[in-house]
């Protein structure tokens, strides 16, 4: 009984072995248990889901009595679909028969027509396999292929197929998302480390200036102390001249005095004053020397960090694309591993179904053959029965009518002639017995040896076609392979091209 639904994994109707989600969203059981071990969550709403969170679905089926609304509309539409469908093969037919200006198609001619097509796909398949297959193995194969059972096995086929193309393109989907987020993180490593290589050049200039403002200001420091040294010695020396000055002025007579005096000490603090320039001149210059140093040890240290953190960074990022390289032709082989697997798994679900696929026909012909044997042996014993009631009837009769013929003999030649007539007559029964059974038995044989035959013809056929998906499955491996080195040559003649870029991108860092 069908829900009126899909399943959203393999895309067929669901029709038995429904399961629920906690979501409420319905799949088939074995989609939904397959998904949920490669992905813990719904594939609708993508809500996460666990094992034990699968419902399964028990869908009752009304009986025929049933006076439910929902059963009688289901029957109604499906006598409705049933009469709509009949109408128009019926249309179909008349529209055919009025085209062709045909009568029907007699039965012997439809028995033509279905041995011809025997005969084509007979000499289809002989042409295709390297078998001898006889018209009954191919009628019994023709006719399994309808069988209600042979039809769900199709169908579940199909569905395998879907499922596992359904898989191979998420584990695909896996794989390139893999693939991609290798080569983020290699980048990533990379950035931090080139990250924290410029976090340390900017810790190292920062250790730099503070240095150097220490050292300025150390130089700043010291050069005042020496100003202030140099000067207060400049002045204690021009109070001494001052003094000295006085003395001996004060030798001269009094009208002298304060005419050289003036005159003495504007020429002193002249002297003074100029020496003071000079020092300070001298000093200023010291400093600026000093200064000048300091700076240009700075700048060079900045250089030397400067260079030491090109340097680094270029070898960073060479490596970087080195690995990046080595990455991508490692991953390129693992592509091809990747697509080798698939191929593998694609094959083994190929090769079960047709394992199992040939079970099936093997376990339904031995079915069939017993059923066919024991149907001919009951005919047989049938047959043995009725002969035998035939040939004692036949004999009482040709006895009878030897006793009418020979009733007048004597008793003693009445006896031993209808002695020898009834010897005669279990002779005849007894070799016609015999040979009835002979011939039972040939047939038998002959029945059992088509059955075998039969088996050995499924037997070459199930050989053959694994044979064929082998080299299928080595073809498929072989084009891979091919695309493989294809590919990986294609990209090694390009990686000389892409260093050269990658250099002159370092070089004009």
């Amino acid at each position: 009984m069908s829900l009126n639904g899909n399943c959203s994994i393999c895309t067929e109707s669901i029709e038995e072995d429904a399961a629920a989600t906690k979501c409420g969203h319905t799949y088939h059981y074995s989609c939904i248990v397959e998904w949920v071990q490669q992905s813990s969550s719904c594939p609708k709403c993508r809500l996460v889901i666990e094992a034990t969170g699968i419902i399964k679905l028990f869908v009752d089926h009304p009986d025929e009595n049933s006076t439910s609304t929902s059963y009688r509309a289901s029957k109604f539409d499906g006598s409705l679909e049933s009469d709509i469908s009949q109408q128009l093969n019926i249309a179909e037919k008349e529209q055919i028969q009025i085209l062709t200006k045909q009568p029907e198609v007699k039965t012997e001619e439809v028995r033509v027509i279905r041995q011809s097509q025997t005969t084509s796909a007979l000499t289809y398949m002989n042409s295709f396999y390297d078998v001898d297959v006889t018209k009954e193995t191919l009628k019994l194969l023709l006719e399994m292929s309808e069988l209600p059972n042979f039809k769900k096995l199709e169908k579940e086929e199909k569905r395998q197929f879907k499922w596992n193309a359904f898989k191979q393109k998420f584990e695909s989907q896996h794989q390139e998302d893999k693939l991609k987020d290798e080569k983020k993180t290699l980048k990533k490593s990379y950035d931090e480390k080139i990250e924290k290589l410029v976090h340390n050049r900017k810790k190292k200039i920062e250790d730099l200036t503070k240095e150097q403002e220490k050292e300025v200001e150390k130089l700043a420091k010291k050069a005042k102390e020496e100003q202030e040294k140099e000067l207060r010695k400049i002045y204690g020396r021009f109070q001494n001249e001052q003094k000295v000055l006085k003395d001996e002025v004060d030798k001269l007579p009094k009208s002298e005095r304060k005419e050289l005096l003036k005159t003495k000490k504007e020429e002193l603090d002249k002297i003074q004053e100029h020496k003071e320039q000079e020092l300070l001149r001298t000093l200023e210059l010291n400093n600026e020397f000093v200064i000048a140093t300091i700076r240009e040890k700075f700048h060079t240290n900045l250089a030397m960090i400067d260079q030491d953190f090109f340097e680094r960074k270029y070898l960073l990022i060479k490596a970087m694309n080195s690995a990046l390289l080595e990455l991508e032709e490692k991953q390129i082989v693992d592509k091809k591993i990747f697509a080798e697997q698939q191929i593998k798994k694609e094959f083994k679900l190929k090769q079960t179904q047709q394992e199992y696929r040939y079970e099936k026909e093997n376990e339904h012909i031995r079915k069939e053959n017993r059923l066919q044997e024991e149907s001919l042996t009951n005919q047989l014993d049938q047959g043995r029965r009725e002969l035998t009631n035939s040939l004692i009837k036949e004999s009482n009769e040709r006895i009878a009518r030897f006793k009418e013929l020979h009733q007048e003999e004597t008793t003693e030649n009445w006896l031993k002639s209808l002695d020898e007539y009834e010897e005669k007559e279990r002779q005849i029964f007894q070799f016609s017995i015999s040979d009835h059974e002979s011939r039972c038995k040939m047939r038998l044989e002959e029945h059992r040896k088509k059955n075998m035959a039969m088996l050995r013809e499924l037997e070459k056929i199930h050989i053959e076609k694994r044979q064929l998906l082998q080299n299928e499955e080595l073809a498929r491996l072989a084009q891979s392979e091919k695309e493989f080195q294809s590919n990986l040559l294609i990209y090694r003649a390009n990686v000389p091209t892409r260093l050269q870029k990658m250099d002159e991108e370092l070089n004009n860092l």
